[in-house]
């Protein structure tokens, strides 16, 4: 029932804020030991500081590699999740030829960050299809028919919901499946996140000119520019 509903989402959001949390934890640890370290000039203290630094690295791959584990089968398949494992272990193992102090201590900051997003991305493919449900239920209108008297369903703002549901986010999940770089990582999360946020924000809103624009535009990244910059006349 809805009770049951709101209990998942809660849940869910809770997993979501523990996860950010941890992440952002562990980012303020790694800057934690990194000014540790400018502070110690005895060798074996500097080596036991780097230690720290990389229990904290090692920390944070291993919350990415259970977050995924954990995710339903479905949608490990569905994302190739595995793909952001194995990115998460090359960035890893670049990370161990690193030999300088000040190098290291550097990427250890760069790769908390980077299973950060990581993590947060992977939250974001697991949320995915109930997302594109609260979408097209927002974008469904219920229309009574006078001639067979019933309630009809019809897809309200038609070019609007279409360049979402049927252009842009497939695109976006593909993006998911080849994410090669924590860079590009990052900029999906916010891709995903922004997208989804515009398009709730836009179903009361005056879209005329913004569906006129997107007449016949099929290239994902336009309609992406189109949806995130387009300001509703007062």
């Amino acid at each position: 029932g809805d009770g049951d509903a709101v209990r998942t989402f809660d849940a869910r959001a809770r997993g979501l804020t523990a996860a950010v949390e941890q992440a952002e934890y562990a980012a303020e640890r790694v800057t934690e030991i990194a000014a540790a370290l400018d502070r110690k000039t005895d060798t074996r203290e500097q080596r036991q500081v780097i230690a720290a630094l990389e229990g904290e690295v090692s920390r944070a791959y291993d919350a990415l590699d259970s977050l995924i584990r954990v995710q339903d089968k479905r949608v490990q398949r569905k994302y190739e999740l595995r793909n952001l494992r194995t990115l998460a272990q090359t960035q890893l193992a670049e990370y161990e030829t690193i030999t300088t102090p000040k190098a290291r201590r550097a990427r250890a900051g760069e790769l908390t960050d980077c299973f950060a997003a990581l993590q947060a991305l992977v939250l974001t493919a697991a949320e995915e299809d109930r997302r594109t449900r609260i979408v097209e239920e927002a974008y469904t209108d219920e229309i009574w028919n006078n001639f067979t008297f019933t309630v009809m369903e019809e897809r309200a703002k038609k070019r609007l919901a279409a360049a979402y549901l049927d252009v842009l986010q497939p695109y976006l999940r593909t993006r998911v499946r080849e994410v090669s770089s924590c860079e590009e990582a990052t900029e999906l999360l916010g891709a995903l996140d922004d997208a989804y946020d515009r398009m709730l924000a836009l179903r009361d809103a005056d879209t005329e000119d913004l569906e006129d624009q997107l007449r016949d535009v099929k290239d994902p990244l336009r309609i992406l520019e189109l949806i995130n910059g387009y300001a509703p006349p007062q």
